[in-house]
């Protein structure tokens, strides 16, 4: 399936973007991932828990607004941030939790594994991406599913009592982001355990689904620049760390493909 984040951005947003182009750092090449070699399956998701659990630097929850204004900056309108499920663009300073505002979406819902605004999973800028305010209640804490009627107050987004359905431009980049995050805490840190499974649920339990639809989802939606961009943003210049999934999504089904079948 072809993205088609045009729909959402500019046809000048878009060529500024390619522009840019997404800068090379040490943690792209492969040396990043060298404890990764000839590992699959569990093994390598330890591997990739241990790369991305170290040295990293973790943010306070009040730190997160002035890091959304880089990672998620539209190149057409620099004081301005994209929005993820509508691809809206707002002045970065229209950021609260008014009606009219933009704030900080959680992908992983903070309630699935009760970790809050702490520093680490509740701060953690590969799953926290600006969104208006109404959409981000609409959403709430539901699990990832296709299916349901328009969500209303992001068309081309679709929910009913427990999933939450994105639009096809952005499906790949949820995927990855509650990926990313199912490796990333384990629970030895004393942050939450958290777990993908193939069910949807709005309990309080650490995990999220539905499992069979991430997969579907990651490899329909590959990364695109503006999700590159925004990983290498976040390496160089806030947590020090990658989401794995954007630099390798075929490692998505090595680790979570397993489950399924």
């Amino acid at each position: 399936m072809m993205r088609r984040r045009v729909v959402a951005l500019a046809t000048t947003a878009l060529t500024g973007l390619l522009a840019v182009g997404v800068p090379q750092s040490p943690a792209a090449a492969a040396d990043y991932y060298a404890g990764t070699r000839g590992k699959s399956g569990e093994a390598l998701k330890e591997a990739l828990h241990d790369i991305i659990a170290t040295h990293v630097t973790t943010l306070k929850y009040r730190q997160v607004w002035k890091a959304l204004g880089e990672t998620d900056r539209d190149p057409a309108k620099p004081h301005n941030v994209i929005t993820l499920y509508t691809g809206a663009s707002m002045p970065w300073s229209q950021h609260g939790s008014g009606s009219s505002m933009w704030n900080r979406e959680r992908v992983w819902a903070k309630s699935h594994g009760d970790f809050g605004i702490a520093p680490g999973a509740g701060t953690d800028l590969h799953h926290l991406r600006p969104e208006k305010e109404p959409i981000n209640s609409e959403r709430s804490n539901k699990d990832f599913d296709d299916g349901g009627p328009t969500a209303d107050t992001a068309p081309g987004n679709h929910t009913d009592d427990d999933s939450w359905e994105p639009g096809d431009a952005v499906k790949g980049d949820v995927a990855r982001m509650i990926f990313y995050m199912a490796v990333r805490y384990e629970g030895g840190d004393g942050g939450p355990d958290l777990e993908v499974d193939d069910a949807t649920s709005r309990d309080e339990r650490p995990r999220i689904g539905r499992l069979s639809a991430l997969l579907e989802w990651n490899a329909e939606d590959p990364p695109d620049h503006f999700e590159q961009n925004r990983n290498e943003v976040i390496f160089q210049h806030y947590q020090h760390n990658r989401n794995p999934f954007i630099d390798h999504p075929e490692w998505v089904d090595s680790i979570f493909g397993t489950a399924r079948r």
